[in-house]
């Protein structure tokens, strides 16, 4: 590059390094005037993706720009929203915009689920108190609440928590001394309407004769909330002739089924019963 100048403030030509012959690439390949004399040598840095190339035939400089990869720093092309979505490019960059593309219309405290690899993360509704998301074989997952279809489970949901309890064997015992009553359990109905369905198991020992009875009571009870009524009951039993008299047997009391026995005069009887509520 021969007699290179610059204009001056006079508007002429000043001369600037008339001693600079020809420029050399990073290449070793001289870009030279004629004749060739001096060399401004341009490196560039391939560490930075940076290359230069001199040509002597048409005195050029040529300067490469490397490509991007994961173990080489370059120039890159950014991606589509579309190419980020379908996932299949390798040699783009992704922005913001793509990831917000990718990752859908993101519901406010939704929960996402997968849309294949090729689409658009797609997201739930918010879930209510104590909803989870329920899977279905081939279809999106649902938003639902769990529930126990024939009662035995009670379930209370709350905010971030789920509450169950298995509905235990209510158990009791009592004693009779002579022809009296005696309440052996007593289940509150509670305050939501509904009818509940009982079976409950009695024994009856007296230990003197001794003797004993035995008892199933298959009873049924609804409740409008605040009082219990008695549907019906069907008793099974069996007994020792001196405890024929005694019963075992469900009434209603206020709001709550009550599982009452009956002893027999002169007899002291140990009562032992427990009950399932479905």
């Amino acid at each position: 590059m021969s007699g290179i100048s610059l204009t001056n403030q006079n508007g002429g030509i000043t001369p600037v390094n008339p001693d600079i012959e020809f420029i050399q690439g990073n290449d070793g390949i001289p870009v030279p005037p004629n004749p060739t004399t001096h060399i401004v040598l341009l490196l560039g840095d391939n560490t930075q993706g940076v290359d230069t190339s001199g040509v002597a035939g048409t005195y050029t400089e040529t300067i490469t720009m490397f490509d991007s990869t994961e173990v080489q720093k370059g120039v890159v092309l950014l991606a589509s929203n579309a190419e980020t979505i379908a996932g299949a490019v390798t040699t783009k960059a992704t922005t913001p915009d793509d990831i917000k593309a990718k990752l859908g219309a993101q519901t406010l405290h939704g929960l996402s689920y997968g849309n294949s690899q090729t689409g658009v993360v797609q997201w739930l509704a918010e879930a209510t108190d104590g909803q989870i998301p329920i899977g279905q074989t081939g279809g999106v997952p649902v938003l639902a609440n769990i529930t126990s279809l024939n009662g035995t489970v009670a379930i209370v949901n709350g905010p971030g928590s789920i509450d169950l309890s298995v509905a235990q064997e209510t158990t009791g015992t009592a004693q009779t001394i002579g022809a009296v009553t005696a309440d052996l359990l007593t289940i509150p109905l509670g305050a939501t309407p509904g009818t509940f369905q009982f079976e409950a198991r009695v024994k009856a020992f007296e230990a003197t004769i001794p003797a004993g009875a035995g008892y199933n009571i298959y009873g049924t009870f609804t409740t409008d909330g605040l009082v219990a009524t008695l549907v019906g009951q069907q008793p099974i039993f069996n007994e020792d002739a001196a405890l024929s008299p005694a019963d075992a047997y469900f009434i209603p009391s206020g709001n709550n089924a009550v599982l009452q026995v009956l002893g027999v005069a002169l007899l002291t009887i140990e009562w032992s019963g427990e009950t399932q509520k479905t």
